[in-house]
């Protein structure tokens, strides 16, 4: 909130009743509905274009500084030096490491003049545009030069380019009070910019300004949304059909906490400039629920959350437990916002970040020594979970991202770190199923001596994990700094990587005494963002204050820019890499760990008794990098598994791995006919059931191996009935196949055909024809059972000195080159049953 110092003196006045604070409506003013701290609709208009505002310096920031978000007026019980038990101390290896792109100036010292004090660091990144909006300005840079294309001007300039007088004259164009928030609408090419006007006491203002175009230097669509409570500490988000916002509900002059609100304004009728109303639910103090500082869900990525998801809103609440609403109903010409009964979702145990502080802040956060020796400690708002709460629908499941500060040593005054929290929500067929809870968590406490805060968390399209945040320390050079730590989705749950400085400060914020009443040295912050780039789904934006020499008026922002490595990179679909492909399972209960590919979504997968199967299991993991798979068999029988990767919202690649089921296998042993005996036609072949068989398949040929008789696949069945057998005396070789663990096992069994067989005879030319002409093709009658026929042709008996003819089951030899004197001899070989018999005739050859 942005007050000088003039009015905060006021203000206290107020507060203590020395004047007094009434609520009285102009006669062309809509009143809020009965019961209501809100009024439905809102105040709207149209600006002109951004970039033909006024350039607007701030020349003595000591007059705007901003006032302090209050503290949660829930009590805590006193620190008991409970260590963190998810403290991560030592980063691990992660091949999530960030490349630095852009880093270029904000607003601030250094570029356009300061603001309020502090910040209230935030931006937000879209197409073609980066956008800051701080205390108390804004201004528009290209994203790929860094070069402010517009501003720095204020959001009250904005409305009072408004052609409607209301908005014109109204506290939104008199009043730039700060707590800004800038977002990019994906979905509609948009920006979002808001701020409060609480300097219109006991009228309070959230003002919101949609632009008309993906140009954030164009015209925008003004919308004044008013309340009869102070509006503290407001954060915004977009939802598919709705601006979502929250805040901290004070009494007049901010005398006394007396709720938490969270609304949803008309983000159809907004984008079309239309009139829009707002729809509100409030958590009264004292009468309860506790809650406070609640984070409002911020959709990244291009996938739209569920139709039945209409909004989420999470915060802190006590120190093991997370408190999470979802909307369930609006009504917006009512104003009536309807929520679940809220779901406590219980966390690993924490101390806030400077609880002990006495006064309430959270203020413990060293600096190095300034000038004359002069030290001050940064506050932490450790009470609060800091902004955003990054959404993402995979399809399969929803998933969540924030963070807060923590004391990792439990004495409420030791050196801080950043809790983070990945929520999931199972969403089968497109549908939320269940509730939201925590995939995984950690915080980040190195052993050293920096100590980290005020940090903002997101997820990119590949489920790399980000998380930037302030840095400092009392010793040398410790100057408050920008970080961020980043984490795959194949890291071990629960972790971040190495730490990667993204901008160095080299000055401390003193507590300069003599900025007169109203100084407030111990502000950083309130807040920080991390946004994602629309373009590649993949590049985070990371916006946070840094000063340059010391003082304490003279901050500056910085824009930083990174991608972490494999985002965008070509999918790879995850693999198993436990236990290995091929070995026995270890029991009837077997844990399936697989590797997380690379722009993976979700995992599923399917287990079977025959290959592709998911008789089974079949279980989506909704990210999860392993599962339990129960109810395996025991009997050495072979297990089929395959693992689906989504890539791009489709189930679209997979990998198939077989085992063995824990125990042993037998084979399948042929029983009928007996082994040697003469089958009939036709002939049902029986086997005795092995243990572990997947399937049983039967060959049926006139050669060993062969099955050119019959093939039978007969599942898991134990018979091949029917079979037609030739009744020609022959042997017939039967082979029984037993798949056993992706592995085929086999038994051979030989019989005798049913008949008589016979060998063949040579039909032409006729035995003792003269040939001529040097060629002859010599054929035959088939014989009875014969499984080959071999020819020979030769210049005596049983030779073979003119041709030799392997004819196989065929019936004639072809041309065959022969002499054009004398005479040669042609013998005719049948195999039947393993033996041959031949048959002769000769031939006089002439020219």
């Amino acid at each position: 909130m942005r007050l000088s110092r003039i009015r905060s003196c006021i203000l206290l006045l107020c507060l203590f009743g020395l004047i007094p604070v009434t609520r009285a409506f102009a006669a062309d003013e809509n009143a809020p509905a009965t019961g209501k701290n809100f009024v439905v609709q809102a105040r709207h208009g149209k600006s002109i274009p951004m970039r033909e505002l006024p350039t607007i310096y701030i020349v003595d920031p000591k007059e705007m500084v901003d006032h302090e978000p209050f503290p949660s007026p829930f009590p805590l019980p006193n620190p008991t030096g409970r260590a963190d038990a998810v403290r991560q101390v030592l980063p691990t290896f992660s091949g999530a490491t960030p490349t630095i792109g852009a880093n270029f100036e904000g607003l601030g010292t250094d570029l356009g003049g300061l603001g309020g004090d502090p910040p209230d660091s935030d931006g937000a990144v879209g197409s073609t545009q980066y956008v800051e909006f701080i205390n108390t300005r804004w201004a528009v840079f290209n994203k790929a030069t860094g070069a402010m294309t517009a501003g720095p001007s204020t959001l009250s300039a904005l409305f009072a380019s408004s052609s409607d007088t209301t908005l014109k004259t109204g506290n939104c164009a008199k009043y730039d009070n700060g707590d800004p928030i800038v977002l990019w609408d994906r979905a509609a090419q948009r920006w979002v910019v808001t701020q409060f006007a609480v300097s219109g006491a006991p009228v309070y203002d959230e003002c919101v300004a949609i632009s008309q175009t993906a140009d954030a230097t164009g015209a925008y669509y003004l919308y004044d949304f008013t309340y009869t409570a102070f509006n503290d500490y407001p954060k915004m988000g977009v939802w598919s059909d709705k601006y979502l916002i929250t805040y901290n509900l004070f009494g007049p002059t901010g005398s006394s906490f007396t709720g938490t609100e969270v609304c949803a304004f008309d983000r159809t009728n907004m984008l079309l400039g239309n009139a829009a109303n707002q729809a509100c639910f409030t958590f009264p103090y004292p009468a309860g629920p506790f809650v406070y500082s609640l984070l409002p869900s911020d959709v990244d990525g291009n996938t739209a959350p569920p139709a039945s998801s209409q909004g989420y809103f999470a915060g802190l609440t006590g120190l093991s437990d997370l408190v999470l609403y979802s909307i369930t109903g609006v009504d917006y010409a009512t104003g009536a916002l309807t929520l679940n009964a809220g779901q406590t979702i219980p966390v690993t145990a924490f101390t806030q970040a400077c609880q002990s502080n006495p006064g309430g802040y959270r203020i413990c956060i060293p600096q190095p020594s300034g000038s004359g020796g002069l030290t001050q400690s940064l506050a932490s708002l450790g009470d609060r979970a800091m902004f955003r709460l990054a959404y993402r629908n995979f399809g399969s499941y929803e998933t969540m991202v924030f963070n807060h500060s923590v004391d990792p040593g439990g004495t409420g005054s030791g050196q801080t770190g950043v809790r983070w929290y990945e929520l999931h929500q199972p969403t089968p067929n497109g549908v939320p199923s269940g509730s939201f809870s925590v995939f995984q968590s950690g915080t980040l406490a190195p052993s050293d001596t920096l100590w980290r805060w005020m940090g903002s968390a997101a997820m990119d399209s590949y489920r790399n994990i980000a998380v930037a945040y302030s840095t400092s320390g009392s010793s040398a050079a410790q100057f408050p700094s920008m970080s961020v730590v980043t984490r795959a989705p194949g890291d071990a749950l629960g972790t971040l990587g190495n730490e990667t400085g993204l901008f160095s400060g080299s000055a401390s914020q003193l507590d300069v005494t003599s900025c007169g009443s109203g100084c407030q040295p111990w502000r950083w912050g309130d807040y920080t963002a991390l946004s994602i780039d629309p373009t590649d789904d993949c590049t985070m934006w990371y916006i946070n204050q840094y000063l340059s020499s010391a003082a304490l008026f003279n901050w500056n922002t910085r824009v930083v820019s990174f991608k972490i490595a494999g985002c965008g990179d070509t999918p790879v679909a995850a693999a198993m890499t436990s236990p290995s492909a091929g070995s026995t399972l270890g029991g009837t209960t077997q844990t399936f760990t697989w590797n997380a590919g690379t722009g993976v979504q979700d995992y599923d997968i399917w287990v079977g008794t025959n290959a592709g199967g998911k008789d089974i299991a079949n279980i989506d993991t909704f990210g999860a990098l392993s599962t339990d798979v129960s109810g395996l068999p025991s009997n050495g029988q072979g297990v089929y598994v395959t693992l689906w990767s989504k890539i791009g919202g489709t189930w679209s690649q997979s990998n198939r791995y077989v085992y063995a089921a824990t125990g042993s296998a037998t084979p399948g042993v042929m029983s009928s006919p007996t082994a040697g005996s003469t089958l009939s036609d036709p002939t049902t072949f029986t086997w005795t059931a092995g243990t572990g068989v997947t399937q049983y398949s039967i060959y049926v040929g006139t050669t060993a191996g062969a099955h050119d008789i019959a093939f039978v696949n007969a599942g898991t069945g134990t018979s091949a009935n029917n079979v037609t057998i030739p009744q020609n005396g022959a042997t017939v070789y039967v082979t029984l196949y037993s798949l056993i663990a992706g592995n085929y096992q086999k038994q051979q069994v030989q019989y005798v055909a049913g008949g008589a067989a016979s060998k063949a005879t040579i039909s032409s030319p006729v035995s003792g024809t003269t040939l001529h002409g040097g060629t002859a093709t010599f054929n035959w009658s088939g014989g009875s059972g014969v499984t080959q026929y071999t020819v020979y042709v030769g210049t005596t008996h049983g030779a073979h000195d003119v041709a030799f003819v392997n004819a196989g089951q065929n019936t004639t030899s072809g041309a065959v080159t022969i002499p054009t004197s004398g005479t040669i001899y042609v013998t005719l070989y049948s195999l039947i049953n393993g033996s041959y018999q031949y048959t002769t005739a000769s031939y006089p050859c002439a020219p």
